[in-house]
């Protein structure tokens, strides 16, 4: 990676990864990584920095939802980027602003999951954007309120997964919800066997992958 960052977002577009924001000075850089090329980019820089956003690709373009502006807190700006043209474009603010929130993409549609709110305070929101219709929808909440948690999906339901309660590293749950969206419901479901926040999760032949993450004041490698 050209530039050291932290707290980045990153979405895969046409074969292609984006790595996006970050926390420190490079809060507003995007790279782009080409795998068959093993060769980085520079692309247009986010319009301003943010780091703990959520990312997403749909229909060819990325959009980065909420996260944190260093000194402000809790955003709720939405951006599309197109990746052909190399410009970001500001779309409708979501609902609620929050920081180290998890999203997931269902049917076209970007699901936003939690994340601390511009109290300072875990959000239970659950919000769904719709970028042909540069649109949001509210529905049912998280039972349980996290932050620095994973969405993971699969036969299309999201699987919120682990996390910390209102950004404290001393407080990592274990906790997995299955939020279906057809039948607009969350249901617990079997917890992850070791407690970590901070993850990564990656859905691969009908598992989804946990990996890394911070319990205490300590990283995990599982």
């Amino acid at each position: 990676l050209p530039s050291a960052r932290t707290e980045v977002a990153a979405a895969e577009v046409g074969g292609k990864i984006y790595v996006i924001g970050g926390y420190g000075k490079n809060g507003n850089l995007v790279e782009e990584y080409d795998p068959e090329k093993d060769r980085w980019r520079a692309r247009a820089s986010l319009p301003q920095p943010l780091h703990h956003t959520g990312a997403a690709a749909v229909n060819g373009k990325i959009y980065v939802i909420g996260g944190y502006i260093s000194g402000v807190g809790s955003v709720d700006t939405v951006y599309e980027y197109d990746p052909v043209a190399d410009r970001w474009a500001a779309k409708k603010p979501m609902p609620t602003p929050r920081g180290a929130l998890a999203v997931g993409v269902i049917a076209g549609k970007i699901f936003a999951a939690g994340g601390v709110g511009a109290n300072g305070r875990n959000t239970h929101a659950n919000e769904a954007y719709d970028p042909v219709q540069d649109r949001w929808t509210k529905h049912a909440p998280m039972p349980i309120a996290r932050d620095h948690h994973a969405i993971g999906v699969f036969n299309e339901k999201l699987h919120a997964i682990a996390g910390r309660i209102n950004g404290n590293h001393d407080r990592s749950i274990g906790d997995h919800e299955e939020y279906d969206p057809a039948a607009d419901r969350w249901r617990p479901r079997s917890p992850i066997p070791s407690i970590r926040s901070g993850i990564a999760a990656a859905t691969l032949d009908g598992k989804i992958f946990i990996f890394g993450g911070e319990y205490g004041r300590k990283t995990r490698r599982e």
